[in-house]
C-alpha cells in the first residue's frame, strides 16, 4: 500500500549553489573578521548537520497508514506500515527521528498508545519516512536564526495572527539536535521559516 509520500517527494528536490572563493597572490586579513568567525557557529550559514533527536507523530491523511521504507525514497523497499490512527482515541505513532536526508527522516522506537491505553510497540527501526508525513508541536515562542537558544528570534509565534490561527508544520528542511529547520503556516495563510525548539510530539497535553 502507497502513502501520499510518493506525492510530497517532488517537493523535495533542492538545489544547492556552491560559490569556490577567488584566490589572491597576496591574502590579507582583518583581525576582527577572523575573530567574528570564530565567534559565529556554522550553523548560521544554514548548513544543518541534520543529525536529529526529536519525537514526532505521523500525520498521514492516508487510512492505510504510512509507509516506512529502508532508505530516504519511495525507490527503496518498505518495511513496515504503521497505522493512521490507534485505539478509542485515535492517536497517531509516535517515535523517535536521529537525522534528516532529502525531505525524509529516520525514525526509532515508532509507538502507539500509551495514554489511557496500553503502549504498543510496532516498530523498532531504523526506517525512513517521507518528512511530509510528520507532524509535531512547537512550544518555543520564537522561530530562531539558528539552532540555538539565544539566536536571534526571526519569528514570534506568541504574536495575534499565530495565537488566534494556530501554528501548523508545513515543510521540514534540516534539523540539529532537538532543533528543526521548519516552514509554519497559519490558517490566515501567513507562513515564517526559522529553527524551531522545544518541540513535543504528546498528541493529547503540552510538554510543559
Amino acid at each position: 500500500m502507497m502513502s501520499l509520500e510518493v506525492e510530497w517527494v517532488g517537493f523535495r528536490e533542492r538545489t544547492r549553489n556552491q560559490m569556490r572563493p577567488r584566490r589572491s597572490p597576496a591574502p590579507r586579513f582583518s583581525v576582527a573578521a577572523m575573530f567574528v568567525a570564530l565567534l559565529v557557529p556554522a550553523s548560521y550559514a544554514g548548513e544543518a548537520d541534520n543529525r536529529c533527536d526529536f519525537y514526532a507523530y505521523t500525520m498521514d491523511p492516508d487510512i492505510a497508514g504510512t509507509n516506512v521504507r529502508s532508505g530516504p525514497g519511495v525507490e527503496n523497499e518498505v518495511v513496515a506500515v504503521l497505522p493512521q490512527a490507534y485505539g478509542q482515541a485515535g492517536f497517531a505513532p509516535e517515535f523517535h527521528v536521529v537525522a534528516f536526508e532529502d525531505g525524509w527522516v529516520k525514525i526509532e522506537g515508532a509507538v502507539v498508545g500509551g495514554y489511557d491505553e496500553e503502549e504498543k510497540r510496532l516498530f523498532d527501526g531504523p526506517g525512513w519516512l517521507s518528512a511530509r508525513l510528520i507532524s509535531f508541536d512547537v512550544e518555543d515562542h520564537y522561530l530562531r536564526s539558528a539552532p540555538m537558544p539565544d539566536a536571534e528570534a526571526v519569528e514570534d509565534l506568541r504574536s495575534e495572527s499565530w495565537v488566534a490561527n494556530g501554528v501548523f508544520i508545513e515543510e521540514i528542511h534540516g534539523c540539529e539536535g532537538n532543533y528543526v529547520d521548519v516552514t509554519v503556516s497559519d490558517r490566515a495563510g501567513h507562513s515564517a521559516r526559522g529553527w524551531a525548539g522545544d518541540l513535543c510530539a504528546n498528541q493529547a497535553t503540552t510538554c510543559v
